[in-house]
């Protein structure tokens, strides 16, 4: 592996470090707020929260226009000047002004449809509510804009500072003014909104440098939604590929069936933490190897997959590996059916993580309507599949339609990209899917509820058998010493 490699690699395993650490932290806070929050509300009251919440999701989808993702492919790219990137930045975030905007009108349009549905004799749960999520959305839409710069820029520290006070603090608060404050869904949302908004001068400080002297552009107004519109269709469909195996399993068998794939999807998104992070810290220092690696670039995107996805199915295999016994201690025995699709779950997140790399191709090439093409086809075979598994092998069928999908999602992505912009992906990468296949199926064959301590002594030989093997695989294929970074 070449020494540009190994230095990106590096720096991208201390950008996943840190991004990893803030979704987890974010999570984390989540987790313990949520049963909080939600005893201090009834039912009726946290069904409307759910029921703004999925309305501001949508409006900020539209609104977005894909942004984020085409500050990503322009920001780094080998025809961008250092002036074109500040005025690339300055009209990416007029963009999200205005389009947040008549966003936000649109969804005040809806208030006095709202306010006659709101109950107003409970939980202080009003219109103030409504007005402050659309609040919420406005300044969350602008602070996605400083985080991409951060991320664009390689500060992630400053990424998790304002993320910490934005998100972090504002679920702490919002606890505050619900559990103590007695203050409802009103104060729960506009406490958030108030922490949002103070936060966004924070953030600016942090990127301001970065926009002073830009000017809005014309050209990059054209370039910024032509690249970014198409991610508009596929963040509903991945939003309908996340959702829908629910409503089928809720459809075709119950609720308690619904509620054991929820606790497999839980599981399987310990290893999502991680592909977020990986994204995060991948997407801006992608376009830049390219700029900064003209000739060698190809090579670098290769070496760094082999190496991605060497750790990505390790981490997969070890929570496979040990699903059982984590479920035997934490939950109780009606959850125990969750093993199973938990651990194809968990495998379906390492197919989900190499869409990162099999699109590259396309992004490359500014074919994005590919990504919506493709990710709607990829949505309608899980469609597809479920009806004819999940009647059969509930969550498990589920699971298995999910892995399958994303198997064909990253392939298709791969097809295309190749023909697009050819990239020499090892042959290696292959056999690493088969190891991971063949550790699923270990799992799915050694699985226990209860600690056993020779049982564990084996998962722990095969888990290390296979780092050891492809570390030496490695070491011969790429011709170097991986020590440093592996």
């Amino acid at each position: 592996m070449s020494s540009s490699s190994k230095s990106i690699v590096s720096r991208l395993i201390k950008d996943i470090g840190i991004y990893g650490a803030t979704d987890f932290f974010t999570k984390l806070v989540a987790f313990f707020t949520f049963p909080i929050i939600s005893n201090a509300l009834n039912p009726a009251a946290y069904g409307f929260v759910e029921i703004i919440a999925t309305i501001t999701w949508f409006l900020m989808i539209v609104s977005n226009i894909g942004i984020n993702n085409s500050l990503s492919r322009f920001y780094w790219d080998e025809n961008t000047t250092e002036g074109d990137r500040f005025n690339l930045l300055k009209t990416g975030l007029d963009i999200i002004i205005v389009s947040t905007s008549l966003s936000s009108i649109i969804g005040l349009l809806f208030l006095p449809f709202f306010y006659e549905i709101f109950p107003r004799d409970f939980q202080n749960l009003t219109w103030i509510a409504y007005f402050s999520s659309i609040l919420l959305m406005f300044s969350q839409q602008i602070l996605s804009v400083f985080f991409d710069v951060m991320r664009l820029r390689f500060n992630p520290l400053h990424f998790f500072i304002t993320t910490f006070i934005s998100r972090i603090v504002g679920a702490l608060l919002g606890v505050y003014v619900v559990a103590y404050l007695k203050l409802g869904v009103d104060g729960l949302l506009t406490i958030q909104a108030i922490v949002t908004i103070a936060t966004i001068p924070l953030g600016y400080f942090f990127v301001k440098k970065y926009f002073i002297g830009g000017s809005y552009d014309k050209y990059w107004r054209k370039e910024i939604i032509s690249y970014g519109y198409p991610f508009i269709f596929t963040m509903v469909a991945f939003w309908i590929f996340g959702s829908i195996d629910r409503w089928m399993l809720l459809f075709f068998i119950d609720a308690a069936e619904v509620g054991i794939y929820s606790i497999a999807v839980k599981f399987s998104m310990i290893l999502l933490m991680v592909s977020t992070a990986l994204g995060m810290a991948w997407s801006p220092i992608s376009i830049k190897i390219k700029t900064d690696n003209p000739t060698s670039y190809k090579k670098v995107y290769a070496d760094i997959l082999i190496v991605i996805l060497s750790i990505i199915i390790g981490i997969a295999g070890f929570l496979m590996l040990f699903l059982g016994e984590v479920i035997g201690i934490l939950l109780n025995e009606v959850y125990y059916p969750s093993l199973i699709p938990g651990i194809i779950l968990i495998f379906s997140i390492v197919f989900q993580t190499t869409q990162q790399f099999t699109g590259m191709g396309i992004s490359i090439e500014k074919k994005t309507y590919l990504f919506a093409r493709l990710t709607w086809i990829s949505c309608f075979l899980n469609v597809f599949l479920n009806y004819f598994l999940i009647e059969k092998y509930g969550s498990t069928g589920a699971g298995v339609s999910t892995l399958i999908s994303y198997i064909f999602l990253t392939s298709s992505y791969l097809i295309y990209s190749q023909k697009l912009h050819y990239i020499p992906y090892a042959k290696f990468n292959l056999n690493l899917i088969i190891l991971g296949f063949i550790l699923m199926f270990i799992s799915l064959k050694l699985n226990a509820f209860e600690l056993n301590l020779g049982l564990v002594l084996v998962k722990t030989c095969i888990l290390i058998l296979y780092f050891i093997l492809v570390y030496f695989i490695l070491r011969k294929l790429i011709n170097s010493d991986l020590k440093e970074f592996i």
